[in-house]
Protein backbone atom coordinates (compact mmCIF):
# COMPACT_ATOMS: atom_id res chain seq x y z
CA UNK A 1 0.00 0.00 0.00
CA UNK A 2 1.38 3.20 -1.17
CA UNK A 3 2.55 5.62 2.15
CA UNK A 4 4.67 8.78 2.64
CA UNK A 5 7.94 7.99 3.78
CA UNK A 6 8.79 7.47 7.35
CA UNK A 7 11.09 10.37 8.95
CA UNK A 8 14.32 8.81 9.76
CA UNK A 9 13.63 5.79 8.12
CA UNK A 10 13.24 4.51 4.07
CA UNK A 11 17.25 5.89 3.98
CA UNK A 12 17.82 5.79 -0.08
CA UNK A 13 14.50 5.16 -0.93
CA UNK A 14 12.37 8.74 -0.19
CA UNK A 15 12.30 9.09 -3.91
CA UNK A 16 10.38 5.79 -4.38
CA UNK A 17 7.85 5.97 -1.36
CA UNK A 18 7.01 9.38 -2.19
CA UNK A 19 6.52 8.95 -5.77
CA UNK A 20 4.56 5.74 -5.41
CA UNK A 21 2.59 7.88 -2.95
CA UNK A 22 2.06 10.78 -5.32
CA UNK A 23 1.40 8.58 -8.28
CA UNK A 24 -2.14 6.87 -6.36
CA UNK A 25 -3.50 10.54 -6.72
CA UNK A 26 -1.44 12.08 -10.04
CA UNK A 27 -0.96 11.25 -13.30
CA UNK A 28 2.40 10.96 -14.61
CA UNK A 29 2.03 14.51 -16.49
CA UNK A 30 1.01 15.79 -12.97
CA UNK A 31 -2.77 16.22 -13.45
CA UNK A 32 -4.93 14.66 -10.47
CA UNK A 33 -6.57 11.42 -11.22
CA UNK A 34 -10.27 10.52 -9.88
CA UNK A 35 -9.40 10.63 -6.51
CA UNK A 36 -11.88 11.13 -3.98
CA UNK A 37 -14.45 13.68 -5.26
CA UNK A 38 -12.28 14.52 -8.32
CA UNK A 39 -12.89 12.93 -11.55
CA UNK A 40 -10.39 13.55 -14.16
CA UNK A 41 -11.55 13.44 -17.68
CA UNK A 42 -8.22 12.57 -19.17
CA UNK A 43 -8.95 9.43 -16.34
CA UNK A 44 -11.72 8.20 -18.22
CA UNK A 45 -10.23 7.96 -21.57
CA UNK A 46 -10.53 11.57 -22.98
CA UNK A 47 -7.58 12.98 -25.12
CA UNK A 48 -8.02 16.69 -25.25
CA UNK A 49 -6.09 16.97 -28.66
CA UNK A 50 -8.25 19.18 -30.88
CA UNK A 51 -8.52 15.88 -32.88
CA UNK A 52 -10.19 12.52 -30.75
CA UNK A 53 -13.82 12.52 -30.31
CA UNK A 54 -13.93 12.92 -26.51
CA UNK A 55 -18.12 12.55 -26.09
CA UNK A 56 -17.95 9.19 -24.90
CA UNK A 57 -14.89 9.39 -22.34
CA UNK A 58 -16.15 12.88 -20.92
CA UNK A 59 -20.08 11.19 -20.72
CA UNK A 60 -18.63 8.32 -18.56
CA UNK A 61 -16.29 10.78 -16.43
CA UNK A 62 -20.00 12.98 -15.83
CA UNK A 63 -21.82 9.51 -14.41
CA UNK A 64 -19.46 8.90 -12.53
CA UNK A 65 -18.77 11.98 -10.82
CA UNK A 66 -23.10 12.47 -10.86
CA UNK A 67 -23.24 9.43 -8.58
CA UNK A 68 -21.43 10.82 -6.21
CA UNK A 69 -22.33 14.42 -5.84
CA UNK A 70 -26.03 14.46 -6.65
CA UNK A 71 -26.82 13.76 -2.87
CA UNK A 72 -23.85 15.53 -1.23
CA UNK A 73 -24.53 19.40 -2.34
CA UNK A 74 -22.39 19.28 -5.52
CA UNK A 75 -19.27 17.98 -3.95
CA UNK A 76 -18.22 15.89 -6.90
CA UNK A 77 -15.27 17.57 -9.22
CA UNK A 78 -15.62 16.94 -13.31
CA UNK A 79 -11.76 17.99 -13.48
CA UNK A 80 -10.72 18.89 -16.59
CA UNK A 81 -6.65 19.71 -16.86
CA UNK A 82 -6.03 21.64 -20.20
CA UNK A 83 -6.60 20.75 -23.74
CA UNK A 84 -8.94 21.13 -26.81
CA UNK A 85 -11.97 18.59 -26.23
CA UNK A 86 -13.88 18.00 -28.98
CA UNK A 87 -17.69 16.89 -28.49
CA UNK A 88 -19.98 15.59 -31.20
CA UNK A 89 -23.26 15.22 -29.24
CA UNK A 90 -24.90 16.05 -26.50
CA UNK A 91 -23.46 15.17 -22.67
CA UNK A 92 -26.14 14.71 -19.81
CA UNK A 93 -26.20 15.32 -16.42
CA UNK A 94 -28.82 15.03 -13.49
CA UNK A 95 -26.94 17.89 -11.30
CA UNK A 96 -24.89 17.04 -8.44
CA UNK A 97 -21.72 18.16 -10.02
CA UNK A 98 -19.06 20.85 -10.31
CA UNK A 99 -17.69 20.82 -13.83
CA UNK A 100 -14.13 22.57 -13.36
CA UNK A 101 -11.46 23.49 -16.02
CA UNK A 102 -8.15 24.83 -16.49
CA UNK A 103 -9.01 28.40 -17.11
CA UNK A 104 -10.54 30.50 -20.59
CA UNK A 105 -6.86 31.38 -21.26
CA UNK A 106 -4.61 28.72 -22.98
CA UNK A 107 -6.49 26.35 -20.72
CA UNK A 108 -9.41 24.43 -21.04
CA UNK A 109 -11.29 24.26 -24.66
CA UNK A 110 -14.39 22.79 -24.90
CA UNK A 111 -15.30 22.27 -28.90
CA UNK A 112 -18.54 21.54 -30.24
CA UNK A 113 -17.74 19.31 -33.25
CA UNK A 114 -21.02 17.46 -34.10
CA UNK A 115 -23.23 18.30 -37.16
CA UNK A 116 -26.57 17.54 -35.99
CA UNK A 117 -27.93 21.00 -34.35
CA UNK A 118 -28.05 19.21 -30.97
CA UNK A 119 -26.56 20.71 -27.87
CA UNK A 120 -23.66 20.35 -26.01
CA UNK A 121 -24.54 19.94 -22.04
CA UNK A 122 -28.37 19.17 -21.00
CA UNK A 123 -28.78 19.08 -17.00
CA UNK A 124 -31.90 17.74 -16.22
CA UNK A 125 -33.87 16.06 -13.45
CA UNK A 126 -33.21 12.07 -13.30
CA UNK A 127 -37.33 12.04 -12.93
CA UNK A 128 -40.27 13.93 -13.22
CA UNK A 129 -40.64 14.28 -9.79
CA UNK A 130 -37.07 16.02 -9.18
CA UNK A 131 -35.28 18.46 -9.51
CA UNK A 132 -31.19 19.10 -11.44
CA UNK A 133 -29.16 20.90 -8.07
CA UNK A 134 -26.08 21.96 -7.19
CA UNK A 135 -24.71 22.39 -10.40
CA UNK A 136 -21.33 24.55 -10.31
CA UNK A 137 -19.03 25.42 -14.23
CA UNK A 138 -16.39 27.36 -13.95
CA UNK A 139 -12.90 28.13 -16.03
CA UNK A 140 -14.17 26.80 -19.44
CA UNK A 141 -14.06 27.92 -23.09
CA UNK A 142 -17.16 26.76 -24.86
CA UNK A 143 -16.70 27.37 -28.75
CA UNK A 144 -19.65 26.23 -31.43
CA UNK A 145 -19.63 25.95 -35.14
CA UNK A 146 -21.19 29.35 -35.63
CA UNK A 147 -24.08 28.11 -37.64
CA UNK A 148 -27.18 25.89 -37.48
CA UNK A 149 -24.60 22.57 -36.52
CA UNK A 150 -24.82 23.69 -33.09
CA UNK A 151 -27.24 24.31 -30.76
CA UNK A 152 -27.12 25.68 -27.48
CA UNK A 153 -24.42 25.55 -25.45
CA UNK A 154 -25.80 24.57 -21.76
CA UNK A 155 -29.61 23.99 -21.71
CA UNK A 156 -30.81 23.57 -17.90
CA UNK A 157 -34.16 21.91 -17.73
CA UNK A 158 -35.99 22.43 -14.16
CA UNK A 159 -32.86 23.30 -12.07
CA UNK A 160 -31.82 25.34 -9.54
CA UNK A 161 -28.51 26.10 -6.98
CA UNK A 162 -26.90 26.66 -10.84
CA UNK A 163 -23.34 28.82 -10.30
CA UNK A 164 -21.61 29.54 -13.41
CA UNK A 165 -18.57 31.84 -13.22
CA UNK A 166 -15.57 33.04 -15.44
CA UNK A 167 -16.82 31.54 -18.91
CA UNK A 168 -16.56 31.79 -22.20
CA UNK A 169 -19.33 30.79 -24.80
CA UNK A 170 -18.33 31.47 -28.01
CA UNK A 171 -20.62 30.90 -31.88
CA UNK A 172 -23.25 28.20 -31.08
CA UNK A 173 -25.21 28.49 -33.61
CA UNK A 174 -29.23 27.80 -32.12
CA UNK A 175 -29.50 24.85 -34.12
CA UNK A 176 -31.66 25.83 -37.42
CA UNK A 177 -31.54 27.34 -40.06
CA UNK A 178 -34.79 29.40 -39.17
CA UNK A 179 -33.77 32.65 -37.46
CA UNK A 180 -36.72 32.88 -35.48
CA UNK A 181 -36.40 29.11 -34.68
CA UNK A 182 -33.15 29.59 -33.31
CA UNK A 183 -32.02 28.44 -29.38
CA UNK A 184 -29.63 30.46 -27.28
CA UNK A 185 -26.09 29.49 -26.02
CA UNK A 186 -27.67 29.54 -22.41
CA UNK A 187 -31.41 28.53 -21.80
CA UNK A 188 -32.89 28.21 -17.90
CA UNK A 189 -36.42 26.70 -18.76
CA UNK A 190 -38.76 25.76 -15.73
CA UNK A 191 -40.65 23.13 -17.23
CA UNK A 192 -44.60 23.18 -15.67
CA UNK A 193 -45.62 19.78 -16.96
CA UNK A 194 -43.39 18.04 -14.05
CA UNK A 195 -44.58 17.47 -10.58
CA UNK A 196 -41.77 20.08 -9.65
CA UNK A 197 -40.93 22.89 -11.40
CA UNK A 198 -38.47 25.56 -10.83
CA UNK A 199 -35.40 27.39 -11.89
CA UNK A 200 -33.79 28.92 -9.07
CA UNK A 201 -31.24 29.96 -7.10
CA UNK A 202 -29.27 31.24 -10.66
CA UNK A 203 -26.21 32.93 -10.56
CA UNK A 204 -24.11 33.88 -13.76
CA UNK A 205 -20.59 36.00 -13.15
CA UNK A 206 -17.41 37.23 -14.59
CA UNK A 207 -18.18 35.65 -17.83
CA UNK A 208 -18.23 36.45 -21.71
CA UNK A 209 -21.24 35.49 -23.57
CA UNK A 210 -20.86 36.76 -27.20
CA UNK A 211 -21.52 36.17 -31.18
CA UNK A 212 -24.19 33.37 -30.72
CA UNK A 213 -26.84 32.94 -32.91
CA UNK A 214 -29.80 32.47 -31.21
CA UNK A 215 -29.04 34.40 -28.29
CA UNK A 216 -27.36 35.14 -25.14
CA UNK A 217 -28.68 34.02 -22.16
CA UNK A 218 -32.35 33.28 -21.67
CA UNK A 219 -34.54 32.44 -18.55
CA UNK A 220 -37.94 31.22 -18.30
CA UNK A 221 -40.06 31.25 -15.24
CA UNK A 222 -37.34 31.75 -12.76
CA UNK A 223 -36.40 33.27 -9.00
CA UNK A 224 -33.59 34.60 -7.44
CA UNK A 225 -31.57 35.22 -10.98
CA UNK A 226 -28.32 37.16 -10.33
CA UNK A 227 -26.57 37.96 -13.98
CA UNK A 228 -23.35 39.91 -13.03
CA UNK A 229 -20.15 41.59 -14.27
CA UNK A 230 -20.98 39.22 -17.43
CA UNK A 231 -19.94 40.82 -21.10
CA UNK A 232 -22.78 39.62 -23.10
CA UNK A 233 -22.95 41.25 -26.57
CA UNK A 234 -23.23 40.99 -30.23
CA UNK A 235 -25.68 37.88 -29.69
CA UNK A 236 -28.00 37.78 -32.63
CA UNK A 237 -31.85 38.04 -31.31
CA UNK A 238 -31.14 39.70 -27.76
CA UNK A 239 -28.67 39.12 -25.36
CA UNK A 240 -30.77 39.05 -22.31
CA UNK A 241 -34.42 37.61 -22.32
CA UNK A 242 -36.10 37.06 -18.94
CA UNK A 243 -39.47 35.62 -19.55
CA UNK A 244 -41.79 35.98 -16.31
CA UNK A 245 -39.06 35.93 -14.22
CA UNK A 246 -39.25 36.67 -10.66
CA UNK A 247 -36.78 38.70 -8.58
CA UNK A 248 -33.45 38.90 -11.12
CA UNK A 249 -30.62 41.32 -10.90
CA UNK A 250 -28.87 42.28 -13.40
CA UNK A 251 -25.83 44.46 -12.88
CA UNK A 252 -22.00 45.78 -14.28
CA UNK A 253 -22.36 43.77 -17.28
CA UNK A 254 -21.59 45.16 -20.46
CA UNK A 255 -24.83 44.63 -23.11
CA UNK A 256 -24.27 45.53 -26.91
CA UNK A 257 -26.37 44.62 -29.79
CA UNK A 258 -24.79 42.95 -32.56
CA UNK A 259 -26.35 45.26 -35.44
CA UNK A 260 -29.74 46.98 -36.44
CA UNK A 261 -33.49 45.92 -36.89
CA UNK A 262 -36.48 47.22 -35.40
CA UNK A 263 -39.57 45.56 -36.51
CA UNK A 264 -38.01 43.17 -38.65
CA UNK A 265 -35.30 39.81 -37.87
CA UNK A 266 -32.18 39.59 -39.95
CA UNK A 267 -28.80 38.12 -39.67
CA UNK A 268 -27.32 41.26 -37.66
CA UNK A 269 -29.94 42.21 -35.53
CA UNK A 270 -30.53 41.69 -31.87
CA UNK A 271 -31.90 43.75 -28.42
CA UNK A 272 -29.81 44.02 -25.28
CA UNK A 273 -32.07 42.97 -22.94
CA UNK A 274 -35.84 41.49 -22.98
CA UNK A 275 -38.07 41.47 -20.40
CA UNK A 276 -41.29 40.07 -20.48
CA UNK A 277 -43.33 39.99 -17.68
CA UNK A 278 -42.69 39.02 -14.09
CA UNK A 279 -41.94 41.05 -11.28
CA UNK A 280 -38.74 42.55 -9.51
CA UNK A 281 -36.30 43.31 -11.90
CA UNK A 282 -33.46 45.14 -11.34
CA UNK A 283 -31.46 46.47 -14.03
CA UNK A 284 -28.46 48.27 -12.24
CA UNK A 285 -24.94 49.86 -13.54
CA UNK A 286 -25.01 48.61 -16.81
CA UNK A 287 -23.17 49.28 -19.98
CA UNK A 288 -25.89 49.57 -22.96
CA UNK A 289 -23.81 50.52 -26.45
CA UNK A 290 -26.73 50.60 -29.06
CA UNK A 291 -25.33 50.51 -33.01
CA UNK A 292 -28.07 51.06 -35.40
CA UNK A 293 -28.54 51.86 -38.96
CA UNK A 294 -31.19 53.61 -40.82
CA UNK A 295 -34.75 54.65 -39.53
CA UNK A 296 -35.97 51.16 -40.63
CA UNK A 297 -34.13 49.72 -38.41
CA UNK A 298 -33.73 51.33 -35.20
CA UNK A 299 -32.06 49.43 -31.89
CA UNK A 300 -33.74 49.53 -28.82
CA UNK A 301 -31.60 48.39 -25.49
CA UNK A 302 -34.58 47.74 -23.30
CA UNK A 303 -37.49 46.50 -24.19
CA UNK A 304 -40.25 45.07 -22.51
CA UNK A 305 -43.74 43.86 -23.12
CA UNK A 306 -42.07 41.76 -26.08
CA UNK A 307 -41.63 37.75 -26.64
CA UNK A 308 -37.62 37.60 -27.55
CA UNK A 309 -38.77 34.34 -29.65
CA UNK A 310 -42.00 34.88 -31.43
CA UNK A 311 -40.57 38.15 -32.27
CA UNK A 312 -44.03 39.67 -31.34
CA UNK A 313 -45.94 41.79 -28.60
CA UNK A 314 -47.17 39.81 -25.59
CA UNK A 315 -49.54 40.08 -22.64
CA UNK A 316 -47.61 39.40 -20.13
CA UNK A 317 -46.97 42.44 -17.33
CA UNK A 318 -44.51 43.89 -15.58
CA UNK A 319 -44.82 44.37 -11.84
CA UNK A 320 -42.17 46.73 -10.30
CA UNK A 321 -38.79 47.28 -12.77
CA UNK A 322 -36.23 49.40 -11.58
CA UNK A 323 -33.52 51.05 -14.28
CA UNK A 324 -31.10 52.73 -12.49
CA UNK A 325 -27.19 53.82 -12.49
CA UNK A 326 -27.25 52.52 -16.23
CA UNK A 327 -25.27 54.02 -19.13
CA UNK A 328 -27.17 54.14 -22.23
CA UNK A 329 -24.71 54.99 -25.70
CA UNK A 330 -27.11 54.74 -28.48
CA UNK A 331 -25.70 55.72 -32.35
CA UNK A 332 -28.14 57.00 -34.46
CA UNK A 333 -31.57 55.42 -34.91
CA UNK A 334 -31.63 54.13 -31.66
CA UNK A 335 -34.35 53.61 -28.45
CA UNK A 336 -32.56 53.49 -24.92
CA UNK A 337 -35.47 52.15 -23.31
CA UNK A 338 -38.97 51.40 -24.97
CA UNK A 339 -41.61 50.07 -21.89
CA UNK A 340 -44.60 48.45 -22.67
CA UNK A 341 -47.51 46.34 -20.21
CA UNK A 342 -45.93 47.29 -16.73
CA UNK A 343 -47.00 47.95 -13.06
CA UNK A 344 -44.47 49.92 -10.98
CA UNK A 345 -41.32 51.13 -13.36
CA UNK A 346 -38.46 53.31 -11.93
CA UNK A 347 -36.18 55.31 -13.95
CA UNK A 348 -33.91 56.90 -12.25
CA UNK A 349 -29.85 58.12 -11.76
CA UNK A 350 -28.60 56.90 -15.85
CA UNK A 351 -26.72 58.93 -18.02
CA UNK A 352 -27.99 59.00 -21.72
CA UNK A 353 -25.41 59.88 -24.02
CA UNK A 354 -25.64 61.39 -27.27
CA UNK A 355 -22.99 60.59 -30.16
CA UNK A 356 -24.24 62.77 -33.31
CA UNK A 357 -26.93 64.79 -34.25
CA UNK A 358 -29.17 61.82 -35.97
CA UNK A 359 -32.62 60.22 -34.85
CA UNK A 360 -32.38 58.28 -31.41
CA UNK A 361 -34.89 58.39 -28.61
CA UNK A 362 -34.35 58.21 -24.74
CA UNK A 363 -37.35 56.79 -23.03
CA UNK A 364 -40.43 55.95 -25.11
CA UNK A 365 -43.32 54.30 -23.11
CA UNK A 366 -46.10 52.34 -25.40
CA UNK A 367 -49.83 52.53 -24.31
CA UNK A 368 -53.04 51.86 -25.74
CA UNK A 369 -55.66 48.63 -25.50
CA UNK A 370 -52.72 46.24 -25.82
CA UNK A 371 -49.77 47.63 -23.86
CA UNK A 372 -51.75 49.59 -20.21
CA UNK A 373 -49.55 50.42 -18.15
CA UNK A 374 -49.11 52.56 -14.50
CA UNK A 375 -47.36 54.13 -11.68
CA UNK A 376 -43.97 55.44 -13.78
CA UNK A 377 -41.17 57.46 -11.88
CA UNK A 378 -38.44 58.86 -13.85
CA UNK A 379 -36.20 60.84 -11.88
CA UNK A 380 -32.59 62.07 -11.44
CA UNK A 381 -31.06 61.17 -14.96
CA UNK A 382 -28.52 63.25 -16.67
CA UNK A 383 -29.16 63.69 -20.48
CA UNK A 384 -25.98 64.24 -22.39
CA UNK A 385 -26.73 68.01 -23.69
CA UNK A 386 -26.97 67.19 -27.24
CA UNK A 387 -29.66 64.84 -26.65
CA UNK A 388 -32.99 66.38 -28.32
CA UNK A 389 -35.24 67.51 -25.80
CA UNK A 390 -37.91 66.56 -27.78
CA UNK A 391 -36.98 62.69 -27.64
CA UNK A 392 -35.80 62.37 -24.26
CA UNK A 393 -39.22 61.21 -22.77
CA UNK A 394 -42.06 60.22 -24.99
CA UNK A 395 -45.33 58.22 -25.66
CA UNK A 396 -45.82 56.47 -28.61
CA UNK A 397 -49.41 56.84 -28.74
CA UNK A 398 -50.61 60.02 -26.92
CA UNK A 399 -46.90 62.03 -27.86
CA UNK A 400 -47.48 63.53 -24.36
CA UNK A 401 -44.37 65.45 -24.18
CA UNK A 402 -45.61 68.06 -22.07
CA UNK A 403 -45.58 65.48 -19.25
CA UNK A 404 -42.91 63.76 -19.89
CA UNK A 405 -41.20 67.61 -19.84
CA UNK A 406 -42.71 68.06 -16.34
CA UNK A 407 -41.35 64.50 -15.08
CA UNK A 408 -37.98 65.37 -16.37
CA UNK A 409 -37.12 69.14 -14.96
CA UNK A 410 -37.73 67.88 -10.78
CA UNK A 411 -41.14 66.73 -10.35
CA UNK A 412 -40.50 63.80 -10.61
CA UNK A 413 -38.35 63.27 -7.21
CA UNK A 414 -42.09 63.28 -4.98
CA UNK A 415 -44.78 62.43 -7.91
CA UNK A 416 -46.03 59.43 -9.31
CA UNK A 417 -47.78 60.06 -12.64
CA UNK A 418 -49.76 57.39 -15.09
CA UNK A 419 -50.29 57.73 -18.92
CA UNK A 420 -54.27 56.15 -19.46
CA UNK A 421 -55.32 55.32 -22.20
CA UNK A 422 -58.79 55.19 -23.45
CA UNK A 423 -58.67 51.24 -23.33
CA UNK A 424 -59.45 52.02 -19.60
CA UNK A 425 -62.98 52.80 -19.73
CA UNK A 426 -62.78 56.50 -18.33
CA UNK A 427 -61.41 59.95 -20.01
CA UNK A 428 -58.66 60.78 -17.77
CA UNK A 429 -55.58 60.88 -20.27
CA UNK A 430 -52.93 61.84 -17.32
CA UNK A 431 -53.06 61.66 -13.89
CA UNK A 432 -50.66 62.72 -10.72
CA UNK A 433 -50.08 62.35 -7.38
CA UNK A 434 -47.76 62.31 -4.35
CA UNK A 435 -45.64 59.28 -3.10
CA UNK A 436 -48.10 59.29 -0.02
CA UNK A 437 -51.30 60.22 -1.78
CA UNK A 438 -54.50 57.28 -2.15
CA UNK A 439 -56.29 59.36 -4.82
CA UNK A 440 -54.75 61.36 -7.62
CA UNK A 441 -54.50 65.41 -6.55
CA UNK A 442 -54.32 65.84 -10.92
CA UNK A 443 -56.07 65.16 -13.48
CA UNK A 444 -56.02 65.93 -17.58
CA UNK A 445 -59.26 64.75 -19.13
CA UNK A 446 -59.76 64.23 -22.85
CA UNK A 447 -62.28 66.73 -23.15
CA UNK A 448 -59.38 69.43 -22.22
CA UNK A 449 -60.56 69.53 -18.65
CA UNK A 450 -58.42 69.53 -15.69
CA UNK A 451 -59.46 68.30 -12.18
CA UNK A 452 -57.70 69.03 -8.80
CA UNK A 453 -57.88 67.14 -5.21
CA UNK A 454 -56.59 67.13 -2.47
CA UNK A 455 -54.54 63.56 -2.71
CA UNK A 456 -57.40 61.89 -0.01
CA UNK A 457 -60.62 62.72 -1.33
CA UNK A 458 -61.26 61.86 -5.38
CA UNK A 459 -60.79 65.56 -7.45
CA UNK A 460 -63.60 67.76 -7.42
CA UNK A 461 -62.46 70.99 -8.53
CA UNK A 462 -62.80 71.32 -12.24
CA UNK A 463 -61.43 74.23 -14.37
CA UNK A 464 -62.28 74.47 -17.99
CA UNK A 465 -62.65 76.62 -21.15
CA UNK A 466 -66.28 77.21 -21.88
CA UNK A 467 -65.88 79.82 -24.59
CA UNK A 468 -63.10 81.27 -26.77
CA UNK A 469 -60.37 83.00 -24.67
CA UNK A 470 -62.72 82.18 -21.50
CA UNK A 471 -61.68 79.77 -18.46
CA UNK A 472 -64.83 78.21 -15.89
CA UNK A 473 -64.97 76.30 -12.94
CA UNK A 474 -67.84 75.08 -10.84
CA UNK A 475 -66.54 75.20 -7.99
CA UNK A 476 -65.18 78.52 -6.43
CA UNK A 477 -62.09 80.82 -7.04
CA UNK A 478 -59.92 81.74 -3.98
CA UNK A 479 -56.65 84.36 -4.18
CA UNK A 480 -54.53 85.00 -1.52
CA UNK A 481 -53.45 88.28 -3.67
CA UNK A 482 -55.32 90.86 -5.70
CA UNK A 483 -58.21 89.83 -8.84
CA UNK A 484 -58.36 91.82 -11.28
CA UNK A 485 -59.06 92.13 -15.27
CA UNK A 486 -57.01 94.04 -18.18
CA UNK A 487 -60.18 96.10 -19.31
CA UNK A 488 -60.78 98.07 -16.24
CA UNK A 489 -61.37 102.57 -16.77
CA UNK A 490 -62.17 104.95 -13.97
CA UNK A 491 -65.97 105.70 -13.48
CA UNK A 492 -68.27 107.24 -10.93
CA UNK A 493 -71.82 107.40 -12.09
CA UNK A 494 -73.20 103.58 -11.17
CA UNK A 495 -76.30 102.05 -12.48
CA UNK A 496 -79.27 99.54 -10.87
CA UNK A 497 -78.26 96.68 -8.92
CA UNK A 498 -78.85 93.54 -10.84
CA UNK A 499 -76.48 90.66 -8.95
CA UNK A 500 -74.27 90.39 -5.86
CA UNK A 501 -71.04 88.46 -5.34
CA UNK A 502 -70.50 87.06 -2.15
CA UNK A 503 -66.62 87.60 -0.80
CA UNK A 504 -64.67 84.73 1.62
CA UNK A 505 -61.62 85.19 3.73
CA UNK A 506 -58.92 82.85 3.60
CA UNK A 507 -60.90 80.36 6.51
CA UNK A 508 -64.00 80.80 3.73
CA UNK A 509 -65.78 82.99 6.26
CA UNK A 510 -68.27 85.62 4.58
CA UNK A 511 -66.75 89.06 4.27
CA UNK A 512 -70.01 90.30 2.88
CA UNK A 513 -71.08 91.39 -1.13
CA UNK A 514 -70.31 93.30 -3.92
CA UNK A 515 -72.86 94.73 -6.27
CA UNK A 516 -73.22 94.03 -9.36
CA UNK A 517 -74.11 96.76 -11.76
CA UNK A 518 -76.20 96.68 -15.05
CA UNK A 519 -74.52 99.89 -15.84
CA UNK A 520 -71.47 102.30 -14.96
CA UNK A 521 -70.39 105.67 -16.89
Amino acid sequence: MARLPTIGGDAGNWGIVLNDFLLVGHRNDGNLKGVGNVFNVMDFGAKGDGASDDTAAIQTAINAASSTGVDGGGSAILFFPPGDYRISDTLTSVGGISIQGSGTRDGTSLRYAGTNGKDMFHFVAPSPIDVASWIHIADIQFHGTNNEQSGRCLFFDNCYHVFIERIWVYEFGGGSTIIAERKPAIEFKEDATKSIARSEHISIRDSHIQVNKGGGIYCNRGYHILIENVDCAQNNKYNIFLQLVSHATIMNCGLANSGRGKNNISEDFSYPLIIDGGEGQKIIRNDFELYSGDANQQGIAIKTGYDGHTQLPSTNTIHTLIIRENNFDPENYATCIQLARFKGAFIENNFFQCQNNLQRDGIEIVSGAVFAFSNLVVRSNRWDPSFPEQNRLLNSTLTAHVWMDLISKGVEEYAICRMVGSDIGDDIMFAAKQRDNTKDKLQILSQGKVVFGDGINSPDTTLYRSGQNTLKTDGNIRTQGNLGVGNSSSASSPGNVIKKMEIFDANGNSLGFIPIYDAIT
